[in-house]
């Protein structure tokens, strides 16, 4: 029964991180599927990374790729280890959703100023305001750098 009860709470926890994650995604301009799996909000979360140019926007553009990368181990990881996929997710979580806001729309190379690389990053900010931040639990020593390893 105790393994029973914590697999449910993994499990709940996974959705609710989900879900903020699709949210972040949105706020950076990406149009998520009704239902995203983890691969396809790191992928959204891949291009918006990309669409991030010069000095000022190179710390925004650094921690998505952070992001990414906790939520393509996440993605490998896929049931495999409940706690451990849960911990790349709340990293991925808390290094997109923490990030200000995008302004002003950004446009990829060769894409006209007018016209927005993604959509929604021209438009009004989108933000999950009164949403809580969630805060990562304990993990072992090897799992607590948040950079990616080459």
């Amino acid at each position: 029964m105790i393994i029973g009860d914590l697999s449910a709470r993994l499990a709940a926890a996974r959705g609710r991180l989900i879900i903020d994650l699709s949210r972040a995604v949105t706020r950076w301009g990406g149009q998520v599927p009704e239902d995203p799996g983890v691969a396809e909000l790191a992928d959204l979360l891949d291009g918006a990374a990309a669409t991030l140019h010069g000095a000022t926007r190179s710390g925004a553009r650094a921690e998505l790729a952070v992001a990414v990368y906790h939520l393509r181990a996440a993605d490998r990881l896929g049931g495999l280890l409940p706690a451990v996929t849960l911990w790349h997710l709340r990293q991925a979580h808390q290094r997109s959703a923490g990030l200000p806001a995008p302004t002003g729309p950004i446009t990829l190379p060769g894409v006209p100023a007018s016209q927005p690389a993604l959509p929604g990053l021209g438009g009004p900010v989108r933000t999950c305001a009164g949403q809580p931040a969630l805060k990562a639990a304990p993990a072992p020593a090897d799992l607590n750098s948040s950079r990616p390893v080459a």
